[in-house]
């Protein structure tokens, strides 16, 4: 074991004892670490000399050592399939152990170090898992848990009895109870271990019975039994409430008897129900068997009893009298008979008289008690009628026949449109003329003429009705006069006298340089009233009318440019918009080096003129053009040379100067405008400027230096 030290000494171990060597995967050796050990033939522990050990070279490697080597060669591993590999770990165990009923699954004969082994307990039937018992259980309680293997492990699964839950009730009342064996108390539900004996015991409410259990567990249905405790039980006493006898009887004038046709049992609620004959009422309910409190109601005819033992009912009934009340409506002379009481069962005689003038419409009857209500001499059936009981005979006037006429171009209206006009009532007619037609009169017999209130030329009247009335409304055509103005810039068409089944057409017609603008008047009689030319429609036209067209000057859109380099008006471009009576005016300044040269795109009398003044008379378009200015690049030349490049030239042009000079000379410099040159030199250039320019090129001679030489004798100057 390489956790334990182990002192080496000369004769400790024995020389010849075998040697392995163990290599493990980390720097630590303890029970985590995986190995491997490996040995070889020739590996023994060394003999001691003088205390000191023999050197030992030992090599873990395959195959044969070389002769002569000191070296002992080994590769025998522990773990063979896997040689120079740490291949090993420490291994654990595990016992089982059961206690009770139940089993645990199947495990490996062994597990490496640190593993988490997975144990499930299975309880037998009718029993229940406790706990586990036992080290490095993850969850003592928990039927499935883990296990941790840092060493062996010795563990016990404890079982026990199940317990089952038995509940004991009823249906209908009574009592019931539980008893355990060997257990005096009494409960009627809890827990209790599987294969327990147990006596359940029922007891019946007075009224009720003992019918037999309902549920799993009772060995028969005696009101006490036993059974033995194998699942959670739920058991019923069932208590049947017992039946009686019960008597119904009636009084003359209805009959009795209960709505519910079927035994009647104790503790259950029926309904008694009590039907009078015609003519009859029900009068309250007596017992003979003194069960009067059992009754909801003993003065209703249906009510409801409760079953509490045999019982006997007997209804009552008893003849019915009503109020006959004769009512004489307005329009009546008298009615028959006065106001009194009379039998259910009888039939009165009635009878009305109306007055002069007027005559019976019918009897108001709300309880539909009267033979013919349309007959004023009737008879009452009392019979019909649930209470007292009121009759009104109603009357009316006498009424006339209105009669209507019109001839052509309206119509007529009264009201109420179809009567009924009453003798001596006063109503409303009208004549409504058609359009393009206006009311002239009313016309008729002398009677009907007559009956007019506000007489035979108003169109809205009222008439009083005295016999029948027969009218006959005229109407005659319109003329319509309509007449036109205009505003300044233009005139209208149209004005003129018209019939209705004319249609008038206005037209607003506008001198060159205005345009029509809109219509004033009643232009909501206009079919087009935003348009110049429109139809005017008379339908609800007044008689006379009058229109005004309204005109406005044109406005023009004129846009300004410029073309080269130069402002109109101090801009590059601009937009102007004139009427058609304005006079504009604009001026084209040209930029340094730049002139005016016309206006195009527009007619203009004038192209030249600058500034220009016109009056537009329609849109477009105006350009002013500028070009550039001329100027005289004028050079010359001192003796000894020559110059190039001078002329006329236009603004901004660069031009090339040249000086040449005459053989024995050399340019010397440039006099005159010389801040123009972009350098003093013989060859040089300008930009031309706005205005004129004068260059002179300057020579000088070149200077020769003359040697004199003498031959012979003499002297030369």
């Amino acid at each position: 074991n390489v956790s334990i030290p182990f002192v080496i000494t000369s004769t400790k171990p024995k020389e010849g004892t075998p040697i392995c060597i163990r290599f493990y995967d980390d720097f630590s050796t303890g029970p985590e670490a995986r190995f491997n050990t490996v040995t070889g033939p020739d590996w023994k522990w060394p003999r001691f000399s003088g205390g000191i050990p023999q050197n030992l070279y030992l090599k873990i490697s395959s195959g044969t050592q070389p002769v002569g080597s000191s070296w002992k060669y080994g590769s025998h591993f522990e773990d063979p399939d896997h040689n120079f590999t740490t291949s090993l770990e420490l291994q654990t165990f595990i016992t089982t152990n059961i206690e009770g009923q139940g089993s645990v699954n199947d495990l490996e004969n062994s597990y490496g170090y640190g593993a988490l082994v997975a144990i499930v307990a299975t309880p037998a039937e009718h029993m229940e898992f406790v706990e586990w018992v036992g080290d490095g259980v993850s969850g003592p309680n928990q039927q499935q848990t883990t296990i941790l293997m840092t060493e062996d492990r010795n563990i016990t699964a404890r079982f026990q009895k199940r317990s089952y839950y038995v509940s004991l009730g009823h249906e209908g009342k009574g009592s019931v109870s539980i008893t355990q064996e060997n257990n005096s108390s009494t409960v009627d539900s809890g827990y209790f271990l599987y294969d327990t004996n147990l006596t359940i015991t029922a007891n019946s409410a007075l009224g009720y019975q003992f019918a037999g259990w309902n549920g799993y567990g009772p060995e028969n249905n005696l009101p006490t039994t036993t059974f033995s405790v194998s699942q959670n039980h739920a058991i019923n006493a069932i208590f049947e409430p017992k039946s009686y006898a019960i008597d119904i009887n009636q009084s003359s004038g209805g009959t009795a008897s209960i709505v519910e046709d079927s035994i009647y049992l104790f503790d259950s609620n029926y309904t008694l129900h009590a039907i009078p004959n015609q003519g009859y009422s029900f009068s309250h309910w007596t017992s003979p068997t003194d069960s009067l409190d059992l009754l909801d109601s003993h003065q209703n005819s249906l009510t409801s009893f409760k079953v509490q033992g045999t019982a006997a009912y007997k209804a009552n009934f008893e003849l019915k009298t009503y109020q006959l009340q004769v009512i004489t409506g307005s329009g009546g002379l008298n009615s028959s008979p006065n106001t009194a009481m009379h039998s259910a069962l009888s039939l009165v005689p009635i009878e009305t008289t109306p007055r002069a003038g007027y005559e019976f419409i019918e009897w108001l009857d709300p309880q539909g008690i009267l033979i013919n209500p349309l007959l004023p001499k009737t008879n009452a059936d009392m019979t019909k009628t649930e209470g007292n009981s009121t009759i009104t005979a109603t009357f009316r006037k006498k009424t006339y026949n209105i009669t209507l006429f019109e001839e052509e171009g309206g119509n007529t209206v009264i009201s109420p449109a179809n009567g009924p006009w009453e003798h001596n009532g006063v109503y409303e007619i009208s004549a409504n003329p058609q359009d393009g037609y206006s009311f002239s009169h009313w016309s008729g017999d002398a009677n009907s003429t007559s009956s007019l209130q506000f007489g035979v030329n108003e169109k809205n009247n009222k008439v009083g009705v005295v016999s029948p009335i027969s009218l006959t409304a005229s109407f005659s055509k319109n003329e319509y006069t309509i007449e036109t103005l205009a505003t300044a810039g233009g005139e209208v068409m149209g004005g003129d006298t018209y019939s209705f089944e004319d249609a008038p057409k206005l037209e607003a017609i506008a001198q060159k340089g205005w345009h029509f603008s809109h219509w004033s008047g009643p232009i909501d009689l206009l079919l087009v009233p935003s348009s110049s030319s429109s139809l005017v429609n008379l339908t609800s036209a007044p008689l006379a009318t009058s229109f005004t067209a309204h005109f406005a000057r044109d406005i023009y859109n004129l846009a300004v440019s410029t073309d080269g380099n130069g402002t109109v008006n101090g801009k590059n471009s601009l937009t102007l918009n004139p009427d058609s009576g304005t006079e504009i005016t604009l001026s084209a300044l040209p930029t340094d080096g730049w002139r005016f040269d016309r206006w195009s795109g527009y007619g203009l009398s004038n192209p030249y003129e600058n500034p220009l003044t016109f009056t537009p008379e329609s849109e477009g378009s105006l350009t002013a053009t500028f070009v550039k200015n001329h100027y005289e690049v004028k050079v010359s030349s001192s003796q000894g040379g020559v110059v190039a490049g001078g002329g006329i030239h236009e603004y901004g042009a660069l031009i090339n100067l040249d000086a040449i000079p005459s053989p024995g000379f050399q340019f010397k410099n440039w006099e005159g405008d010389t801040l123009v040159l972009l350098a003093n030199s013989s060859k040089t250039s300008l930009y031309v400027l706005d205005r004129n320019i004068s260059l002179e090129a300057k020579f000088s001679p070149i200077p020769l230096t003359v040697m004199t030489t003498v031959i012979g004798s003499g002297t030369a100057t």
